[in-house]
């Protein structure tokens, strides 16, 4: 009788429940909504794979144990500020799921409201045509411009989130950013940016 309590108590704590796992799909598509800026039509054209490239970028960046802000009080002191350190566990996590990228495309179930594009076929039309060409190709088809994407990876029951999204305009237009979210009164904010750029 023991043995059969004993099993019970074991298999009720060593098995989380379905109710107790979160809904990535839906933890996903909520951080997407807060975060990811809209066009200027309000639609969204997205290249449904990253680039391997960028996902090397993206590693590199995130080689490091810890993220944080500086800032500088009036009295021109360097203060640290919003100190995020990860945990070996978080670190490998995190490793594990930018490596999956590499094979995995967005799906239309995550991303309902925008136009997927396959990233072969912006390759082909890069590779295949000057950029002022390419571009122009593109604007027709498409639309103005397109973003590329790394799926959102969350840590800490969900409450922190490492993103970046890339939004290509043109061969000098274009701007980019890898940050660190985190979920402040059901919304997220942007906390720490670990990288930006601009063209």
């Amino acid at each position: 009788m023991k043995k059969i309590i004993l099993l019970f108590i074991w298999a009720n704590f060593s098995f989380p429940s379905i109710s107790q796992k979160p809904n990535k799909i839906n933890t996903a598509k909520a951080f997407l909504a807060d975060v990811l800026p809209l066009s200027e039509n309000g639609e969204l054209i997205v290249v449904n794979k990253i680039s391997g490239f960028q996902l090397n970028v993206i590693k590199k960046y995130l080689e490091k144990d810890s993220f944080f802000n500086i800032e500088m009080d009036k009295n021109k002191q360097i203060n640290y500020k919003d100190l995020i350190v990860l945990s070996p566990k978080e670190k490998k996590m995190i490793y594990k799921t930018i490596h999956k990228m590499t094979k995995s495309k967005w799906k239309k179930n995550y991303l309902p409201e925008v136009k997927l594009i396959d990233a072969d076929t912006i390759k082909l039309l890069f590779k295949n045509n000057s950029k002022k060409e390419a571009w122009d190709l593109f604007n027709k088809k498409y639309g103005k411009g397109f973003f590329e994407l790394l799926k959102p990876i969350f840590i800490r029951e969900n409450s922190i989130c490492f993103f970046y999204y890339g939004y290509n305009c043109g061969p000098l237009c274009g701007h980019g950013l890898l940050g660190i979210y985190k979920k402040e009164k059901n919304k997220w904010q942007l906390l720490i940016i670990i990288d930006e750029w601009i063209s």
